[in-house]
């Protein structure tokens, strides 16, 4: 309703690096939960709002984002490593006391480059209202998708939420469980860079369904993964279902959301379904772990990412 995503940013930015610093400073678990919500709240429009620009600063052209995308994956995946070797030669409340910091920036920067551009965003104000909200999860390409989105990320919180747990158990020292994730990271980055012509060639709906089925493989291999090692190997599956459903949802919701609302569309489609999915899939990760073992958790995973992967090949290749 601003009609610029540079105010919201830059507020979020600061919100979240607030919350960051009282994790780092957090006595006791209850001054910790609090902080997480702090931070939660703070970071929750920050990537949706982005992503939603970025698709306006590229021309509109959904397929182009991954290429802008693929950047974030490259930094992931030296904080991945770099993250690995601090907490092996310090402790994990360091990491936020750097956090916070960069979050700040994350807000200064976004105000700063994410302005201007041909979209026209920064001077157009329209009120979004509930029936606004109410309709594009009614139509009929996306309320489905909605649905398999959001069982798409509580898998895969479930299964990446425990891999550095799982790694540890199997004992795997602190710079391996870095490796594990930059591995990911490093395959998203040509997937993402390649995306416009790979979507060109199979579809950016495809792509959501292999994402998919990536997930299940991963989930699977995890379960049966003896050492490691191989949980690291696997990992590079994270980065396929990652670079094709992210970018893959992105796109597919700019190209099928009504022009003036794919800021909110993003916040739907993309910010909700993940924060769903990262509550849920925590919290059912957590329970189902400590009744049948990680491994265990990860099988079940697997069965829920194969249902997930159902409702969105049925949302975005079922007949209209």
């Amino acid at each position: 309703q601003l009609g610029d995503v540079r105010r919201p940013l830059l507020v979020g930015g600061f919100w979240a690096a607030a919350g960051a610093a009282i994790i780092a400073l957090a006595p006791d678990p209850v001054s910790l939960a609090v902080a997480v919500g702090v931070w939660a709240s703070g970071m929750a429009g920050i990537i949706p709002l982005i992503d939603s620009r970025t698709v306006e600063l590229m021309g509109g052209s959904p397929n182009r984002y991954g290429r802008a995308r693929a950047w974030g994956s490259v930094a992931f995946v030296g904080v991945a490593l770099l993250t690995g070797a601090i907490i092996d030669r310090t402790s994990p409340r360091i990491l936020f006391a750097l956090w916070a910091p960069t979050l700040a920036l994350t807000g200064v920067v976004a105000y700063r480059v994410l302005g201007g551009g041909s979209s026209g965003g920064s001077t157009r104000r329209l009120r979004v209202t509930r029936a606004d909200v109410v309709g594009l999860v009614r139509l009929p390409r996306l309320g489905l998708f909605l649905v398999g989105a959001i069982g798409f990320w509580t898998t895969n919180t479930a299964v990446a939420a425990f891999l550095s747990i799982h790694m540890t158990n199997l004992g795997a020292p602190a710079q391996l469980v870095g490796a594990a994730w930059a591995v990911g990271a490093t395959v998203e980055v040509p997937l993402m860079l390649a995306f416009p012509t790979i979507a060109g060639r199979l579809g950016s709906e495809r792509l959501l369904v292999i994402a998919s089925a990536a997930y299940v493989a991963r989930a699977i291999g995890f379960a049966l993964a003896p050492t490691p090692v191989a949980l690291v190997a696997l990992s590079a599956l994270s980065g396929v279902g990652y670079a094709f459903f992210y970018v893959g949802s992105v796109t597919y919701v700019a190209r099928h959301a009504p022009a003036r609302l794919r800021a909110t569309a993003q916040g739907v489609f993309t910010g909700t379904a993940n924060s769903i999915g990262m509550i849920v899939g925590s919290l059912a990760g957590g329970v189902v772990a400590s009744a049948i073992t990680i491994p265990g958790m990860y099988a079940v995973a697997a069965a829920g990412s194969a249902v997930a992967g159902l409702i969105v090949a049925r949302a975005v290749l079922g007949r209209q």
